[in-house]
């Protein structure tokens, strides 16, 4: 798993490198060594370190991004409705590079 890591890392930074976007979900735990716990909200919750590093490294900005599922409802061609998920995307203003 460690060699895939690597790789994936490798990968992300030659598209920083090209100045390509990249978009990573950062939430998942993934063991102490790459991960650290800080305050949020007044709970230690656990949180990636990789972001950062990569950010550092491949002199990118971070743009903090969230998602928000809303249940809507969609009509039919035969006057019923079916449930459906719409899924909303919002960002905060970058960072600076580092």
């Amino acid at each position: 798993m460690l060699g895939a890591q690597w790789r994936a890392a490798r990968i992300v930074l030659r598209w920083l490198r090209d100045r390509k976007s990249v978009m990573l979900g950062a939430d998942m735990d993934y063991g102490m060594r790459n991960s650290t716990f800080v305050p949020f909200f007044g709970v230690q919750a656990c949180t990636l370190t990789a972001v950062g590093r990569l950010a550092k490294t491949g002199h990118a900005q971070i743009m903090p991004l969230w998602a928000k599922c809303c249940r809507t409802i969609k009509a039919t061609s035969c006057g019923y409705s079916s449930p459906g998920t719409t899924i909303r995307l919002a960002t905060m203003p970058p960072t600076p590079a580092a």
